[in-house]
């Protein structure tokens, strides 16, 4: 039985089958369908295939697939043979498929509403702003490229920064990033300077001065006064000579 169409199968005991049972047998769920396939020709398989096929090509069921060389838009590939599923295996796929079915209308019923996720940070706000076309991969590699090698050359830059003028120094580079960054926009981007963007660089330029201890030698009444060499020496006679009394 059923070993016209089974017998040039490709079995193989190293993978999981979904029509054969081990030693080749038809899995019970399975035997309504080869019993029909049994009862017709390798010529009618055939026609039905092609009839599949120009039934595809006729409605224009395609797929895009960017970067193909056949084409953006190419025919539905349909098998002739369906995928039999067992009852007790689509209780356990009907239940996800619902499961996630309800999420996905939680999901668009929030964003095109309170948009509480967002919010929570649990979605990025770039899912809503993603351009609808490909985005290139030269774009791709581009900011690949700002990313390592910008990245690498200032932690490079960095690293010698604290060597050079030490870590409490260095650390106050990082707090005038926002400052450069408004900048750069100017200058590349000819975006406008608002009344919140200077009082946004006063505020990053107040706490640099603070974290750094700047801003205490800045301040009028905090500045240490200069003393010559001469007088160094003789604070330091005093100094001596009240320690010995």
């Amino acid at each position: 039985m059923y070993r016209r169409l089974l017998e040039s199968y490709p079995a193989e005991a190293d993978r999981y089958d979904e029509m054969l049972e081990a030693g080749g047998r038809l899995r019970p769920h399975w035997r309504t369908l080869i019993d029909q396939l049994e009862g017709l020709s390798p010529e009618i398989l055939r026609r039905r295939a092609r009839e599949v096929r120009e039934a595809i090509a006729a409605d224009g069921v395609t797929y895009n697939v960017y970067a193909d060389p056949q084409g953006a838009n190419r025919p539905w590939e349909l098998d002739l043979l369906p995928q039999i599923i067992s009852a007790d295996e689509w209780q356990i796929l009907s239940a996800a498929v619902v499961q996630r079915a309800r999420l996905l209308n939680t999901v668009l019923a929030d964003l095109y509403g309170p948009r509480q996720l967002l919010r929570d940070s649990l979605l990025p706000p770039a899912l809503l702003s993603w351009p609808q076309h490909a985005i290139a991969p030269a774009i791709w590699a581009c900011v690949a490229a700002l990313g390592v090698v910008c990245t690498g050359f200032a932690y490079i830059l960095y690293f010698r920064l604290i060597e050079r003028v030490g870590a409490s120094y260095a650390a106050s580079v990082t707090f005038l990033i926002p400052v450069f960054g408004l900048i750069w926009g100017v200058v590349f981007l000819n975006e406008k300077i608002t009344p919140a963007m200077l009082a946004g660089c006063a505020i990053t330029l107040l706490g640099t001065a603070l974290a750094s201890g700047k801003l205490g030698t800045w301040l009028p009444g905090k500045r240490k006064a200069k003393t010559s060499p001469g007088q160094q020496a003789s604070l330091k006679k005093s100094t001596d000579a009240s320690h010995n009394a």
